[in-house]
């Protein structure tokens, strides 16, 4: 993980300048050997600093340096944490710290009434290497039209050179969140709260009937969490995870497809390492007549 956040930060100009243990060296799988960041390379991935019109601008160069993750701190527990890209392993813990289950009864003469109520919160997600980001040390071509001044790629903006084409990048390596500007940490977001109230109802038709009604899910509902862009609210955003995530690999005046707009999004249907499914799942009623000979 550390080194791979070293190798984003040797795309800075802090690193180009001060290499601190805080900084790593430019290497993929295009290079036979590491080579300094410049504020723009070639089409073929050579570092320019006197960055040529022809050139691209390099999108990290004016960028922060991110903070190492501390190997002897206490991190959210995940059943695999992801160290590397591509990613593996989940995006969220399974844990589940509070749970609440209720339960009443109340008989009266033949009826039984049995409502039960179900609350399970503070679960998380988030890591810190979901986000991919062009390497311009592997070559990227430039736009053909376009400058960097507005460009959304280029947040921290650049000394010279010239937007990338997206479409001709030839590699990635892990970026921050551009949301929250960092390498998100394990559990770095809160899931949303789920709830849900059942009813069971039965009556003694007789000492050898009896008719009962059981309707599961019939109160349900997913509040509260972190406060994120991807949420979508209501009964599907129950559980969120990583997306596919588009990132910096698009051109200005491209239409982003909502799904992968962002680098989490809700999560359907049975989730592995979640303790039940993304959304909230749909009322459901069950009739039985018991008898007894």
């Amino acid at each position: 993980l550390n080194l791979a956040v070293k190798q984003y930060n040797a795309y800075t100009s802090f690193c180009a300048s001060n290499p601190t243990a805080q900084c790593g060296s430019i290497s993929t799988s295009t290079l036979a050997s590491p080579k300094l960041a410049a504020p723009c390379f070639t089409a073929a991935g050579a570092p320019d600093p006197a960055c040529l019109p022809t050139s691209v601008a390099n999108p990290y160069w004016n960028a922060p340096p991110q903070p190492l993750f501390d190997p002897n701190a206490a991190y959210a527990v995940y059943s695999q944490f992801a160290g590397s890209r591509p990613l593996t392993g989940s995006s969220g813990s399974y844990l589940v710290p509070h749970v609440l289950a209720l339960v009443l009864n109340y008989r009266h003469d033949r009826l039984n009434v049995t409502p039960s109520m179900q609350l399970q919160a503070g679960s998380v997600y988030g890591r810190p290497l979901d986000q991919p980001g062009i390497d311009p040390a592997a070559g990227c071509s430039a736009l053909a039209t376009g400058t960097l001044a507005g460009d959304p790629r280029y947040p921290y903006g650049s000394p010279g050179g010239r937007p990338y084409n997206a479409a001709t990048c030839r590699a990635s390596i892990a970026v921050p969140d551009p949301y929250t500007k960092q390498f998100d940490n394990f559990g770095a977001f809160r899931q949303p709260t789920k709830f849900a109230g059942n009813l069971q109802v039965s009556y003694d038709v007789s000492p050898r009937v009896k008719l009962s009604v059981l309707g599961v899910n019939v109160l349900t509902s997913c509040f509260g969490g972190s406060k994120v862009p991807w949420g979508v609210g209501g009964k599907a955003g129950c559980v969120y995870g990583s997306n596919a995530f588009t990132s910096n690999f698009y051109n200005p005046g491209d239409v982003i497809d909502p799904q992968f707009q962002y680098p989490y999004g809700p999560v359907f249907g049975s989730v592995f390492q979640s303790t039940s499914g993304g959304q909230a799942n749909p009322f459901q009623a069950f009739f039985t007549m018991e008898f007894k000979l």
